[in-house]
């Protein structure tokens, strides 16, 4: 035993330690990052960093943002040319969010994602956007404003998240679902309001591998993703009743349970048909009129409800099919059951054409402790 103890501590003395190591001390890590397109035609990159600086009364390190934006053809020749410019080597895996400006995105998006899925380095949790403007100025924001660019962005895509408008949203499950041939990306779309704030708009509706140029708006990226199938922690819809112009009009609701179901009726290529079937649970949260004691009453505002999100459902998919986005994964739901047909169509030229039927059934559930 004793002889087995003594090779064991010989061994430690040998270990040589990792030889791949790289000390958070000796680099500058890049905590968001935004890529425009320059009118030259070349890439424009800019960072921002996180650094301490001084000490405040207990001791603590004030913590501030600075920026950095250079230019050149690719983003890894503009990061390198960034590097020169910071004390430490710059380092991105700890990246919090990746922002690409509208007139990019419209031209190459997924060929700059190619440094990140080659460096291992790189942090493919990151989350995604699409900046209306210029990307630069969302991260600008951060030395303006003096706060935390890549966690307030990130903070305002998670807050999107939880009220049902993205889903699967960093560079790494993007990058699985635009290389499907089945299947088309939407990504949240931020616009900068003023000097210190920014806003989640929609979603932003791709063509395959580039940004189409079409979006969706708030309530509309909120249905589609019930049509997907996917409801996270709120859903919530305002809609007009009556038609007076009294705040009376509107009722305001949460849908607390949604249940999806998917049909494709594909007898050739030029008839494809595909259903849409959304069952959701409602729960009032607003409703000025004081009558939802009465089951009469509810069985109207079912209706009513039921056939302004059918009638909206459908202008869902009349705007990804003007995007030409399959952002429901029809396609994929055709290779898996349909593959015959499949194989004898061009889906990026047939899925324009495809016909959409959708019904939403609407049940109030939940009336609030009013009546």
């Amino acid at each position: 035993m004793r002889k087995i103890i003594n090779i064991l501590l010989l061994s430690t003395l040998l270990l040589t330690g990792c030889w791949d190591q790289n000390l958070l001390k000796d680099v500058s890590l890049i905590n968001s990052v935004g890529f425009d397109l320059e009118d030259t035609n070349k890439i424009s990159t800019t960072v921002s960093i996180r650094t301490s600086e001084g000490s405040v009364g207990s001791g603590e390190q004030r913590t501030k943002t600075v920026t950095f934006s250079e230019i050149d053809s690719t983003p890894r020749g503009a990061r390198d040319k960034i590097d020169l410019e910071v004390p430490k080597k710059i380092d991105g895996s700890k990246l919090q969010v990746l922002l690409v400006g509208e007139k990019l995105a419209l031209k190459e998006f997924y060929y700059i994602l190619d440094v990140f899925y080659r460096d291992p380095k790189n942090a493919l949790n990151a989350k995604l956007a699409i900046v209306k403007g210029k990307a630069k100025e969302v991260i600008k924001l951060g030395s303006e404003a003096e706060i935390l660019i890549g966690e307030y962005v990130s903070d305002l895509l998670s807050s999107a998240e939880d009220a049902t408008m993205l889903k699967n949203n960093d560079v790494q499950s993007i990058g699985t679902i635009i290389l499907d041939p089945g299947q088309d990306i939407t990504i949240p779309i931020i616009h900068r309001i003023d000097h210190k704030t920014a806003k989640v708009m929609g979603s932003a509706l791709f063509d395959g591998k580039i940004y189409s140029g079409k979006d969706l708006n708030r309530d509309d990226t909120v249905l589609f993703n019930l049509l997907n199938g996917h409801l996270s922690k709120m859903a919530r819809f305002t809609k007009k009743i009556y038609d007076t112009e009294s705040v009376k009009d509107f009722i305001t609701f949460d849908i607390s349970h949604a249940k999806r179901k998917i049909t494709i009726k594909a007898k050739n290529p030029s008839n494809i048909i595909v259903n849409i079937d959304l069952e959701v649970k409602a729960r009032v949260v607003e409703y000025p009129h004081d009558v939802l004691d009465s089951q009469k009453e509810i069985l109207k505002l079912n209706k009513v409800l039921s056939k302004k999100l059918t009638k909206q459902a459908q202008k869902v998919t009349k705007q990804l099919q003007e995007a030409n986005c399959d952002g429901l994964g029809i396609g994929r739901r055709m290779i898996a059951k349909h593959h015959h047909i499949w194989k004898e169509l061009d889906w990026h030229k047939v899925y324009p054409t495809i016909t959409f039927n959708s019904d939403v059934k609407v049940e109030i559930i939940q009336k609030g402790i009013i009546n």
